[in-house]
């Protein structure tokens, strides 16, 4: 059986609006992204109903006369992935994605 070499994922309901689906893959201590994964993440945001959990952009509830921000992609050896949608599908796909072995590498952090 081949190793996991990805963390785990939470998929949940956002509590207070009920419509905005969060994902988080969080490899803190133990994994970190890989090129790839950051390039599936890259894909994931240009062709899906994604966007970054704590980003405002336009098109996604947020006005077009008011700046974006938090709108850089993540970086290779980034610890935790976090993505938000109403899409609960979108997010499920890119979860899936997310969780091959291509996507992460084992973190070079030692926990004391």
């Amino acid at each position: 059986m081949e190793e996991k070499l990805f963390p785990n994922r939470d998929l949940h309901l956002d509590e207070e609006d009920k419509k905005t689906y969060h994902l988080e893959f969080d490899g803190v201590f133990e994994f970190v992204l890989s090129d790839v994964g950051v390039e599936m993440v890259k894909y994931a945001l240009c062709n899906m109903p994604i966007y970054k959990t704590l980003g405002k952009f336009w098109g996604y509830n947020h006005p077009k006369d008011e700046g974006i921000w938090n709108c850089e992609f993540p970086q290779e050896s980034d610890v935790i992935v976090q993505l938000s949608s109403t899409d609960k599908m979108a997010l499920i796909a890119i979860a899936d994605v997310l969780s091959d072995n291509r996507c992460w590498h084992k973190s070079q952090v030692k926990v004391l």
